[in-house]
């Protein structure tokens, strides 16, 4: 016997049919029908324990999508933003990166075929994301994973580390013996940003907590900073390293408060790219500063350009993994079911790195699944980005599950 708030919500659920979309989420009877799938659910906004577990329908693709057995599911801020999300179509399924393949093309599909490897940035405000057994999203955005690739490593790439590259190439435009200040250095988008900016040529400074520090030199960093060194004490470490000059770039992906402060480590007409919040101070106009925002979602909702970008972004990003000169640093992977405890984990800051949920148990992942025949991206020569890249820098594994530490906690 449910709780009434318990039987509202499936009632909703079933009988919910999305205005202006094409696609409608409704509830399955768990296990009874072939066509089902189980799905983390939100309702209506709310916070990360108002995720369910259902049983919903599989969906069909429309013109121009294609569904994907997801197998892994990356784990990143915007998907427990994405529950506060006022403005979106409830219900829906969360999970803005995807790996996995392809399990049906809808029309006018041309560039994917079923048993294709795939892996995606979804567009979170449509309704079927990855934290389910099947997702669907647009060809023109999904991009072939490398041979070389695994799918975890895959699902952890698409909102971290397109969001770098286009922070890094098309906002700040780095180029070889520029300086580059990151700060939140042991996050997702800032772990790719350390490798992208020394395969330029670029020097890294990095500022982070300090019990990230030695995982942020491991990816490739020069100079990492604890987060809580006061600015000027930081400023002076900074010229005396560089011999009195300020820096070029700061990549800020903290909050307005840190974008603000790294301010004062940059020269005249530098240029902020700010992942996190919106920026304003004095210092941007006296000291000439290019400001940049970085918006990976809203390219969904853009011109048709700007997904083309998103997919070629994302092909580039696939040469360089296929020709291994960017380590994923994924710290720990989690079973499907462990998604809540994942973003809880994610929220408080307590991750180097990325998080991957399998979808389908990791064991699997090699398995031929009925009905497919996966197939990769070949190995092809990497983008021409200059070279300056000081070897392997090995990911070390965390010594204690974060998940296990939760449940002690």
């Amino acid at each position: 016997h449910g709780t009434l708030s318990e039987c509202l919500f499936f009632f909703r659920l079933f009988f919910f049919a999305t205005m202006g979309q094409q696609h409608s989420i409704e509830e399955g009877a768990l296990g009874e029908d072939a066509r089902t799938m189980k799905a983390f659910v939100m309702e209506a906004p709310g916070n990360i324990s108002d995720m369910k577990m259902a049983s919903v329908y599989i969906p069909t693709p429309e013109k121009g999508e294609i569904r994907v057995k997801v197998m892994c599911a990356g784990i990143n801020p915007v998907d427990f933003k994405r529950c506060m999300f006022t403005d979106a179509d409830f219900p829906f399924i969360m999970g803005a990166d995807v790996a996995g393949i392809v399990d049906e093309v809808g029309p006018e599909v041309s560039e994917f075929k079923v048993g294709d490897k795939v892996y995606y940035h979804s567009n979170v405000r449509k309704q079927y994301g990855g934290f389910a057994e099947y997702a669907i999203t647009t060809a023109a955005t999904t991009v072939h994973m490398p041979v070389n690739v695994s799918f975890a490593e895959a699902a952890a790439v698409p909102c971290s580390g397109w969001a770098a590259y286009l922070a890094l190439y098309h906002k700040l435009q780095v180029r070889t013996g520029q300086t580059l200040l990151i700060t939140g250095a042991g996050g997702g988008v800032a772990c790719f940003a350390i490798q992208l900016a020394k395969l330029s040529g670029v020097r890294v400074f990095a500022s982070c907590s300090a019990h990230k520090m030695d995982f942020v030199r491991s990816l490739g960093a020069d100079h990492v900073f604890n987060n809580s060194t006061p600015a000027e004490e930081m400023t002076s470490q900074i010229q005396k390293i560089t011999g009195g000059v300020l820096l070029d770039h700061v990549l800020d992906t903290v909050n307005a408060a840190s974008a603000v402060n790294a301010l004062k480590f940059l020269g005249l007409h530098g240029s902020l790219c700010s992942l996190a919040a919106l920026v304003n101070d004095p210092n941007l106009f006296g000291k000439g500063i290019s400001l940049h925002y970085v918006n990976i979602g809203g390219m969904h909702q853009s011109r048709p350009e700007n997904k083309l970008l998103l997919a070629q972004i994302g092909r580039n990003f696939s040469q360089l993994l296929a020709s291994n000169q960017l380590k994923v640093p994924i710290m720990e992977e989690c079973p499907f079911e462990q998604i809540p405890s994942a973003l809880e984990i994610l929220k408080k800051g307590q991750v180097k790195g990325k998080i991957v949920a399998n979808i389908v148990p990791k064991f699997r992942h090699n398995e031929p699944l009925p009905g497919f025949s996966p197939t990769g991206l070949p190995i092809t020569a990497p983008p021409s980005l200059p070279q300056c890249i000081h070897g392997a820098h090995p990911m070390t594994p965390p010594q204690q599950s974060l998940f296990n530490h939760a449940a002690q906690h």
